[in-house]
């Protein structure tokens, strides 16, 4: 994960957030990602949409955005976003997520056994267990050509099974043939990181379809832990570890 982008998320969330709120700028470390939050919101003059390309400069505190500017902690107005997108296109990760749905999120995905092996659908954003509202919107393709850099299905594709390839790779040297219940769903979890089918991971874990689909799924889907990628009972199901949850 580049240094350069944890440092300019963090001096974003300072130059930006809304000093009126008692809240503080939060930098939370996990196994596959880093999170940074601020009790902030974007301008008026900006969209979302708007932050994935270069764009104005509206800081919310221009005097603190202008001395940080001018020590240097700011290259150049309206471009720190773009700039970690291509540094994470650069190292071959996935581009930093932004969630405005209640403080101003950034997600950036670490790198996992040597290739980020997040899919970045729905992710901050999945507010049940069907995960379709994201999933079948355009934000699906959306996420994918930003996170990839590219415009090109066939690329999005390729990344995408290659993700899924190193992450059953990693899952596949913890399946033995006597596996608690536990067990198996946190080889479940670990693996929908990337969307699975039942098929796929009922070859993957060596049981049967019938049993993870009767037994081990559906608690974790009442629990929130797996998201459906499509309505229920629709054919072509697949599953995704809800990626709110702290790991």
């Amino acid at each position: 994960m580049p240094r350069s982008v944890i440092f300019e998320t963090i001096v974003n969330a300072v130059a930006h957030r809304d000093y009126n709120s008692t809240g503080s700028v939060q930098v939370s470390v996990f196994r596959n990602r880093i999170v940074v939050r601020n009790p902030g919101t974007l301008p008026v003059e900006l969209t979302k949409a708007d932050l994935m390309k270069e764009h104005g400069s509206y800081p919310h505190n221009p005097y603190l955005a202008e001395a940080m500017y001018q020590m240097g902690f700011i290259e150049k107005y309206g471009t720190g976003i773009t700039e970690n997108i291509r540094r994470m296109q650069e190292a071959r990760l996935l581009a930093p997520e932004i969630d405005l749905s209640a403080e101003f999120i950034t997600t950036i995905w670490r790198d996992n056994d040597a290739t980020n092996v997040a899919t970045n659908i729905g992710t901050n954003d999945a507010t049940s267990n069907d995960a379709n509202d994201l999933i079948n919107s355009s934000n699906r393709t959306t996420n994918i050509g930003t996170n990839i850099g590219t415009s090109g299905n066939n690329v999005a594709t390729d990344l995408l099974a290659e993700n899924k390839r190193i992450v059953d790779r990693t899952v596949k040297k913890k399946i033995k043939p006597r596996m608690t219940k536990e067990e198996l769903r946190e080889c479940i979890v670990e693996v929908c990181i990337v969307d699975h089918s039942i098929e796929e991971l009922a070859t993957l874990l060596k049981r049967s379809p019938d049993y993870l689909q009767n037994f081990i799924i559906p608690d974790l889907v009442a629990d929130g832990i797996l998201l459906r990628t499509k309505p229920s009972h629709t054919p072509g199901q697949t599953y995704m570890t809800n990626p709110k949850l702290d790991k």
